[in-house]
């Protein structure tokens, strides 16, 4: 804008500079055709006194104009110099609200990086509280083992010893409870393989070639179970379905009750499979995990004092309860 207002100055400037030098060789020449005819030819005192009247009009006219001239243009300085105030304002102002946009935006950036840091530091929090709950809920459950473990003696420690029989096959009732985690859940075993053997029986009958078949049974209980089938042959070319394996696939991961309120709770679901069986003609089977072995130890107890028999099926972790037509019974002692 600064820049604008120059240059129209300066074009003010020189058309003023033209028209003052115009005048000036008017006068001139006036004047020295006015010498010239005085010299060549006398002329009458009237007419030399009207030429100089002219000259004189035309000189006085001439210096009126550049003096309006002269100050239309400290007019027009003013006003430029005015308004390039106004522009040098302009610019300071614009520049002092860029300063002060950077400095929010540096005010606005440190201030997101706090907040991002304090969100990690709240999510890592967080995290150790999850962690620190999962531990104490560990040790609680430990102690709570331990302290169910301890006799009402006097200071005298005594080991609880449960005697171990020879193991026998079992041929009575048997129930199954799976335990991870330091839960006990009912285990519907014998309903689920009554239904897969109706089930395979059926696909035996209607279906004459086929390599292998696999199918699922349930839910029944928190469990589904899969079964799977191949086709083997026989003498004379002929193929006959045979039943190959099945596993048990968890519903809920973790489904059931804990140890505690299992064992003491006579509306628990352990308390309903067992209260109308016969101790001496019933054997609880017992798939457990290592994560649950202490518990394991709680069970066992409980089961000897109410006279239960017991038979336990260790597990590593992640693999599934699972048999086949080869597998061996259950031992109980």
């Amino acid at each position: 804008m600064k820049g604008n207002i120059t240059t129209g100055q300066d074009a003010f400037l020189d058309i003023v500079a033209n028209l003052v030098g115009i005048l000036i060789i008017l006068v001139v020449l006036v004047g020295a055709h006015a010498r010239s005819n005085a010299a060549h030819a006398p002329l009458p005192d009237e007419e030399i006194a009207e030429q100089i009247s002219v000259a004189n009009f035309a000189a006085d006219e001439a210096t009126q104009r550049m003096r309006t001239l002269i100050k239309d243009n400290e007019e027009i300085e003013v006003l430029i110099d005015e308004e390039n105030a106004v522009a040098r304002h302009l610019t300071e102002v614009r520049h002092q609200r860029l300063v002060a946009l950077e400095e929010l935006k540096q005010q606005l950036a440190t201030k997101q990086g706090q907040l991002d840091l304090q969100d990690q530091a709240l999510l890592e929090q967080k995290s150790e509280k999850i962690e620190l709950q999962r531990k104490l809920q560990q040790l609680t459950d430990t102690a709570e083992a331990i302290s169910n473990l301890k006799t009402n003696a006097s200071d005298v420690k005594t080991i609880d010893h449960y005697p171990n029989p020879i193991a026998r096959t079992v041929f009575s009732q048997e129930v199954h409870f799976r335990l991870t985690g330091g839960r006990l859940v009912h285990v519907p075993l014998d309903e689920l393989v009554s239904k897969m053997k109706q089930d395979w029986r059926l696909i035996a009958e209607r279906k004459t070639s086929f390599n292998n078949a696999r199918d699922t049974i349930g839910p029944i209980g928190n469990f589904r179970l899969q079964y799977e089938l191949e086709s083997a042959a026989t003498a004379g070319d002929r193929r006959q379905i045979r039943f190959k394996r099945f596993a048990l696939f968890p519903v809920v991961e973790d489904a059931g009750e804990r140890v505690a309120d299992a064992l003491s709770d006579s509306a628990s679901q352990w308390n309903a499979v067992l209260k109308n069986l016969n101790p001496a003609q019933t054997t609880v089977s017992i798939w457990v995990y290592p994560d649950s072995f202490v518990d394991h130890a709680i069970v066992k107890k409980w089961l000897y004092q109410n006279d239960y028999k017991m038979a336990s099926w260790p597990l590593e972790h992640g693999r599934l309860i699972s048999g086949g037509p080869n597998g061996l019974k259950t031992s109980a002692q």
